[in-house]
């Protein structure tokens, strides 16, 4: 089910279904196309757009700002670049560290970054 929804989004955005990374950004290990990232429901169904980036020593988080659960059913696991391809101003946000966040409060205003709560 993950996957199809997948196809759908690339071919969505992407009609011909080929990779698509935002060209500025280089494929290091840190930001490579295919680097899990998790994503809140409202974000992978592009209901909601992205107003809170995490990242913690290992994971990188894509997230509506709602509140959520800590884990579970609320979020998907996606290939970090196909929501740079969707949403390609994220990668404003890609200099965080591990353990800082970026939120904001609409699309288009300023990023805000912290570190994150442990």
């Amino acid at each position: 089910m993950l996957e199809s929804a997948l196809k759908y989004l690339m071919n969505k955005f992407n009609p011909r279904f080929e990779p698509v990374f935002p060209q500025h950004l280089d494929r290091s290990e840190d930001v490579s196309f295919h680097k899990k990232a998790y994503v809140c429901n409202h974000v992978f169904e592009n209901v909601r757009p992205v107003l809170v980036v995490s990242r913690d020593r290992d994971n990188w988080c894509f997230l509506c700002g709602d509140h959520h659960p800590p884990s579970g059913p609320k979020y998907r696991t996606v290939g970090m670049g196909h929501v740079l391809a969707r949403i390609p101003e994220l990668s404003e946000v890609l200099d965080l560290e591990p353990n800082q966040s970026a939120t904001r409060i609409a699309v288009g205003k300023p990023w805000f970054r912290a570190g994150l709560n442990k």
